[in-house]
This record gives structure tokens, C-alpha cells and sequence, in this order.
């Protein structure tokens, strides 16, 4: 018992020596000695394992230093989520601001950065080289040629959002894939696991377990991968999966068929909100435990534009009169993201 109290003494020190510190490169911004930093680099030259850093919303990208720059730090970033403007009138209305955190050179998490996460950021055009493993990529957005190049172990990527020519490329292994909308690529992965996802196409896979997902194109994929309760789409090439008509699979479906589409198809892979179903979907209450088929599906559903899963104020309202014996009357409305 005497061991199992140190231990946890220990743990609460650690973490009460983290350090919050801000990234924000708009015009005007003053930088405060260990806390407020002009540039991404800067500030992860200062921090130190499991140290925070808010990367603040700007017109202008981040990024770490020189092109290939090593991350060797156990770091946790957090960034305002991404295309906030196209979805602001839907339910749950997210303030109207084109900006955005996105680091936009290519960076390596080498060794010392295992258990680094990163959430609600923007990446593109951008090289992410992830030598190391243990990675959590939650709520983020891979843009324009984006590529994470994933070839360590035991990762996670979780509400994620790719466009059509992100991808992620190298081979890794038991690495995990939910409820993500990747409308790029996805290949050379062994022993990963995909499950509620929607994925325009998935190459070069073993031994891969994928559930409760909606795939475009398969290629290259052989019969040591397992599908199930997953839906194909067509898309004029193979339209089944390697072992048709079993494991609760719908094959042969059209993508107006699955999905709510913006008007404009050339954007279709920009717009996460098209990725909903629509109301006669073969997405709805299909999936493995009756829930829907697809990233908008399951217990941990995507989330629309990456909100960072931090609390926000919504409403914050003061009385204009008020007396040091009474005080002023007033209230703060906080909104939840987890």
C-alpha cells in the first residue's frame, strides 16, 4: 500500500508540473516568457514532457521549425477545429471564423514522443512521419496533399477528417481507426482495426479487422482481412467485398444513396456535413449492435468541424447594477464537447 500511495504522490506532481502554454502568430499578439509564444517552434523548444499547447485559430499556418523538423517530447496539442464557417448553422452552431490552428510543415514525432496527442488541429499540406508510437490523433483535419506517414505501432486516430488527396501511407501495425471520415487513402496497415468509418479508399491491408464502415474503392486486399457489417460503395471497379455476401455486408450501393452530398460534387470531400446519411440510408440501424453504419455512428460518434473536446461558454450575462453588499446578479451557460 506504502509503494501504491508513492506511486500516485509521484503520478500528481508530474502532472501539477505541466505547463499550459499559448501559440498564437496573429498580428499584435506580445509574447510572455514561458507562456505566450509567436511560433509553434519556439514554443515546443521551451516545453517539456506532457506539457499543453493551444494552438491558437490564425490566417497564417504554423509549423515547427525547418522542413523535417524532429519532435523528440511527449507533448499534448490542442487547436479550435476546422472548417468552422460551412458548418455554423447546423445544430450545435459553432462561431463564425474562417481561421483556423493548422500546422503546415512537414514534422517527424520521433522517439521521445510516444504518447504525444494531438487534437483539433488542421494539417496540410504537410508530411507527418510518425517513428514513433502510441500517437493519438483526435478530431483533426488532414487538407489539401496532406500525409501521415504511419509506420509505428499502436496509434489511434479517432473522429478524424481527410480530403480526398490526404492518405496515409507506410506500413504500421495494430493501429486503430474509428469514426473517422477519410475520404483519401488508407494503406499498408497490418493488424489495424477500423470500425465506424467512412473511407474512400483502403489498399495494401493484412490481417485488418474493418466493421460498421463505408468503403469506396478496395484494392489490393487480400482474404486474410475481415468485413463486416460494412457497406461498398460503387464506384466503377470492384463493387464487393473479397468475401461477397456474408458478414452482414450491403454491396453495390450509390454514394447518393448513403449520403447527404453538398449541391457542388467537386467539394464533396471538403465538406464533412455531407458525409451524414440521408433519410432512407442502408446505413441506418445496420450496424453491428443496431446503431448506424458510418463515422456518424456508435457510441463516439464524428463530430462535425473537430470541435476540441473542451468546454465552452455559450452564454455569459451580467446585471449592469449591483452593490458590494449584494453583489451583481448574473449567469455563464457552459457547452460541453466531449
Amino acid at each position: 500500500m506504502k509503494n501504491i500511495l508513492t506511486i500516485l504522490l509521484l503520478f500528481s506532481l508530474s502532472s501539477a508540473m505541466a505547463t499550459i502554454r499559448r501559440v498564437n502568430n496573429n498580428t499584435g499578439v506580445v509574447p510572455v516568457s514561458g507562456l505566450v509564444y509567436t511560433t509553434l517552434q519556439a514554443a515546443v523548444a521551451d516545453a517539456a514532457d506532457d506539457d499543453t499547447l493551444y494552438i491558437e485559430p490564425s490566417a497564417t499556418d504554423y509549423s515547427f521549425g525547418p522542413s523535417s523538423t524532429s519532435v523528440s517530447k511527449r507533448l499534448h496539442y490542442i487547436g479550435n477545429g476546422y472548417r468552422v464557417n460551412e458548418n455554423q448553422s447546423l445544430t450545435s452552431p459553432l462561431p463564425f471564423d474562417v481561421k483556423k490552428s493548422r500546422i503546415g510543415a512537414t514534422f517527424i514525432l520521433a522517439a521521445g514522443s510516444e504518447g504525444s496527442t494531438f487534437r483539433s488541429l488542421s494539417f496540410g499540406p504537410v508530411g507527418i512521419i510518425a517513428q514513433a508510437g502510441n500517437l493519438l490523433f483526435s478530431r483533426c483535419s488532414f487538407e489539401a496533399s496532406a500525409n501521415l506517414s504511419l509506420s509505428s505501432q499502436n496509434n489511434i486516430l479517432e473522429q478524424c477528417f481527410a480530403f480526398v488527396q490526404a492518405s496515409i501511407s507506410q506500413v504500421g501495425g495494430n493501429n486503430i481507426f474509428r469514426n473517422c471520415t477519410w475520404a483519401g487513402t488508407i494503406q499498408s496497415q497490418n493488424n489495424g482495426l477500423f470500425d465506424q468509418c467512412y473511407i474512400g479508399s483502403l489498399s495494401g491491408i493484412t490481417n485488418g479487422v474493418i466493421t460498421n464502415s463505408i468503403i469506396k474503392t478496395i484494392s489490393n486486399v487480400g482474404t486474410t482481412n475481415g468485413f463486416s457489417f460494412c457497406i461498398k460503395l460503387i464506384d466503377g471497379n470492384a463493387n464487393t467485398f473479397p468475401t461477397p455476401g456474408i458478414n452482414n455486408n450491403i454491396e453495390n450501393q450509390a454514394i447518393a444513396d448513403v449520403f447527404v452530398q453538398n449541391p457542388n460534387i467537386a467539394n464533396f470531400d471538403t465538406f464533412d456535413k455531407s458525409f451524414r446519411s440521408t433519410a432512407t440510408s442502408p446505413a441506418l440501424g445496420s450496424g453491428s449492435s443496431g446503431q448506424d453504419i458510418g463515422p456518424f455512428g456508435g457510441s463516439n460518434p464524428y463530430r462535425l468541424s473537430g470541435q476540441p473536446n473542451v468546454p465552452i461558454i455559450t452564454n455569459f450575462y451580467l446585471e449592469t447594477t449591483g452593490s458590494t453588499a449584494s453583489g451583481i446578479a448574473g449567469s455563464i451557460t457552459i457547452q460541453s464537447n466531449n
